[in-house]
């Protein structure tokens, strides 16, 4: 809706076009329907939670915003001022504006919305508000899901709710999906109303006409909507432009005018501010162009995507997004046609919300020669046949009879055999075909003697370490420091805090239970946290704070043990609980370094293998 050009100019209006669809639909029935002049109305809504002076000609819209009074709270009419007897006459108000750049949205919906209360005697008493939300789903939609568990658990105090439109509902491609939610607050008592709607919501048969065309018209504005959107961005990359794609390693984002003059770099985050300039793609830092020159020479010299991680993990070569290098990232730069100078775009599409689908080829568009090359186009196609060599397919059949033919060759079956043995497929692939290794096994007439105990519930501990960075997260925001939580990193800034390892305990008779962490040549950052498992491997038994110098050196092997008494005699910190390991965390953030970290600071060279 389009901004009014003042909050007294925008109540009058809204209140005659209350009056005249009263006039022509008759009013809702309230026990005192109230007439009121327009400078009443805005004296209303002078006594709202942030007092403002009654209406001047001289006070415009925009002094109001920049007074600084929140335009989510302004609108919203105090309790004190509104009869608040029984339920019918207490309503809720729900508003969404779908992007940040509708900046008056929010206020005008709440503006009528506050209007259409006051005529009608009555009193907003809760407000649900999704600002700069997509309608397409209800998914990250705190204020409708908060709106929904209120409605549904019976912990609303109100008997109304009202809505600017149909369409604030959501967009949905399911018509029925928002009438599923308007059912459910009609469901618990609360009756729904649409302010700005020339209908009545009074379940008549031109009411629920009307709202289906509505919810019709809503969705098939979201689908014409992408269409253009599509369509645009096509027009942009046939002219040799950017639409919006990730920074790649190598490469950077360049604004330029109308007339293709640079203005400036686009860091992360950044976006162009005039609608006329656009965004191309240039070579990045010369020692990033270095490195991506070297992972294609060691791509035809044979090394794996898998190698060259490693070694520029090992040669602390940092990544664009700060993340250790790891073999997808690898072969993502490999397959980029952008280093031969090349635009590809619509190779995968994610329509309204929807799954994400990979597109033939005749369906990419593809613009040669609009990016400076960083490798020549022979060198490129060598590596693409190099990598289409490496891939083979075979049946699950052959897959076990190779595997059987492994096994009577060298007696057992372990990990570093299935990977090691020339012609078999990896241990992965066996995991994706088969479910498990161990169902490989049964299926060849193999019993392991290692215990699978861990293993079984290895998928669902790395749900509960994704758990576990959130809650850290969360506490650390709580205490005033803000972080970003990946699967198993927590980062502050580019900077990684923290690493979340789970380690299980190794029992040997006549010894203290050893806990071995996992990937540590794969660990950046400041700290490790271990997550210790009990015996069994059930449950949690504590989480270990250790600084990375203690673990990391260039020699160490891909996994570290320690007993209780090498954690006690090099002095890690303990935690029980989540709780008290984020307040370890912020307390060792603000004093400087943990006990443990200044003796690592004396000692670098000591490791807790020596410590056994």
């Amino acid at each position: 809706m389009r901004a009014a050009s003042s909050p007294a100019r925008f109540a009058r209006r809204a209140v005659q076009l209350i009056r005249f669809r009263d006039i022509i639909i008759g009013p809702l029935s309230c026990p005192t329907t109230q007439v009121i002049s327009s400078r009443r109305l805005w004296r209303t809504c002078g006594a709202f939670r942030h007092e403002i002076p009654i209406f001047k000609p001289s006070l415009c819209w925009s002094k109001l915003v920049r007074s600084g009074v929140p335009m989510a709270n302004a609108l919203t009419i105090k309790k004190d001022h509104l009869p608040r007897g029984e339920l019918e006459r207490r309503a809720a108000q729900y508003v969404r504006m779908s992007t940040d750049k509708q900046v008056y949205s929010i206020a005008n919906q709440m503006a009528l919305i506050a209007a259409y209360a006051s005529v009608h005697g009555l009193a907003i008493v809760e407000t649900y508000s999704d600002e700069g939300k997509s309608g397409l789903q209800i998914k990250n939609r705190a204020g409708l899901q908060r709106l929904i568990r209120d409605v549904t658990t019976g912990s609303a105090d109100y008997g109304q709710l009202l809505v600017y439109d149909v369409s604030r509902w959501g967009r949905f491609q399911d018509l029925d999906e928002s009438a599923h939610y308007e059912f459910l607050c009609r469901q618990a008592g609360v009756k729904v109303e649409y302010c700005a709607e020339e209908f009545k919501n009074d379940f008549s048969t031109a009411s629920t006409l009307g709202k289906y065309i509505k919810r019709t018209l809503a969705a098939d504005f979201s689908r014409d909507l992408s269409a253009r959107v599509h369509a645009c961005h096509s027009r942009v990359i046939r002219q040799g432009f950017s639409v919006g794609a990730p920074r790649t390693y190598g490469l950077r984002r360049e604004l330029v005018d109308q007339k293709q003059r640079p203005r400036q770099i686009l860091e992360k985050g950044e976006v162009k501010f005039l609608q006329s300039d656009r965004v191309r793609i240039r070579q990045g830092p010369p020692h990033e162009v270095a490195v991506v020159k070297w992972i294609f020479a060691q791509c035809l010299k044979g090394k794996t995507d898998e190698w060259i991680a490693r070694d520029l993990n090992r040669r602390e070569v940092a990544t664009s997004t700060g993340h250790p290098w790891n073999s997808a990232l690898v072969y993502r730069i490999l397959k980029n046609e952008a280093f031969i100078g090349n635009l590809v775009y619509n190779r995968v599409s994610r329509k309204l919300k929807g799954p994400r689908v990979f597109n033939p080829p005749d369906q990419w568009i593809r613009v040669e020669g609009c990016i400076d090359p960083i490798v020549s186009n022979s060198l490129f196609e060598r590596v693409q046949k190099l990598l289409a060599s490496r891939r083979i397919e075979i049946s699950e059949t052959e897959m076990l009879a190779r595997l059987r033919k492994t096994l009577r060759k060298r007696g057992r079956l372990t990990t570093g055999i299935i990977n090691s043995t020339v012609g078999l497929p990896c241990f992965h692939t066996y995991l994706r075909h088969f479910g498990s290794i161990r169902e490989a096994f049964r299926l060849i007439g193999y019993t392991s003697e290692r215990d699978h105990t861990y293993i079984d519930a290895k998928e669902s501990w790395a749900e509960e370490i994704a758990t576990l960075c959130r809650e850290i997260r969360a506490h650390l925001k709580k205490l005033g420091r803000k972080a970003k939580a990946s699967e198993d990193q927590l980062f502050i800034g580019k900077e990684v805090l923290l690493n979340f390892r789970v380690a299980r305990a190794y029992l040997y008779p006549g010894c203290l239970s050893q806990y071995r962490i996992p990937f540590i040549r794969k660990v950046v950052g400041r700290w490790v946290v271990v997550v210790r498992l009990t015996d069994e491997a059930k449950s949690v038994l504590d989480y270990v704070l250790i600084p990375k110098a203690r673990l990391v050196k260039p020699d160490t092997r891909d996994g570290v043990r320690f007993t209780d008494a090498a954690r006690e005699r090099l002095g890690f910190d303990i935690f029980d609980s989540p709780h008290a390991l984020a307040a370890g965390i912020h307390r060792s953030l603000s004093i400087g370094r943990t006990k443990a970290a200044k003796q690592a600071l004396a000692a670098p060279g000591a490791l807790i293998a020596k410590a056994r």
